[in-house]
């Protein structure tokens, strides 16, 4: 009872802060900030808190039992926790430096109060809800293929958005939400954004692959602690 009730409350913080975060940007132009990978996947991770929240609030019996024990939806969760992880490390160790140190935006905008809850906060506490609540071990390393269909997606709409005439209306008035993306960025070319393309790919295909065996390891490790106790 009380492991139901840490999931239940963690997950609903999950929601609170992605939800003042979403009612922040509305404010401050949503359209611009909805082309950001943070926000997507801030999104993502509140809807499958959201169901995990309802599932729990049923109680873990019959079908929300078989629901949320099920290989596809634990699937889907360690994907979306995957995806905040990226986006919080991606934002702490590389973004924000480059803001500060490059564009020279100060830290107190770099990590106000919104930037806290989506690319620190909700990263960790997925993670946190991911490892003691998921049901562990039922994704197989072949699907880490399936890690890769967002941010693939991703890329093409991004690119789509270009392409059919959106303007410079993001964030400093850029085309693409990420440099790295940007051909135009400092005129490095296409060339140079397809090698960053495919570093990023192998490299999501690498860290799923590594989530999928700490998601095995974890399944492992429970298994034993049960075998210990019917000893």
């Amino acid at each position: 009872m009380k492991k139901l009730v840490w999931e239940l409350t963690l997950n609903s913080f999950v929601v609170v802060m992605v939800l003042v975060s979403l009612i922040a940007q509305y404010i401050g132009g949503f359209y611009s900030q909805l082309w950001y990978f943070t926000l997507q996947t801030n999104i993502m991770v509140m809807i499958v808190s959201i169901v995990i929240i309802v599932v729990d609030a049923m109680g873990i019996k019959g079908r929300t039992a078989k629901f949320a024990s099920s290989r596809w939806f634990n699937m889907i969760r360690l994907m979306t926790t995957f995806f905040i992880t990226i986006t919080g490390v991606v934002y702490c160790f590389v973004l924000a430096p480059m803001s500060i140190v490059v564009r020279h935006i100060s830290a107190g905008l770099v990590f106000n109060f919104t930037n806290v809850f989506l690319h620190i906060c909700v990263p960790i506490i997925s993670i946190v809800c991911f490892v003691l609540f998921a049901h562990h071990g039922l994704v197989n390393y072949l699907d880490a293929f399936y890690f890769l269909i967002y941010p693939l997606f991703y890329l093409l709409i991004i690119n789509m958005r270009v392409w059919f005439g959106g303007g410079n209306n993001l964030l400093n008035n850029d085309k693409y939400p990420y440099f790295f993306i940007d051909p135009t960025y400092n005129n490095q070319g296409w060339g140079i954004v397809w090698v960053y393309v495919a570093v990023l790919i192998l490299l999501f295909y690498l860290l799923a692959d590594l989530y999928i065996f700490i998601d095995r390891r974890l399944a492992k490790r429970k298994n034993k602690q049960k075998l210990k106790g019917q000893i």
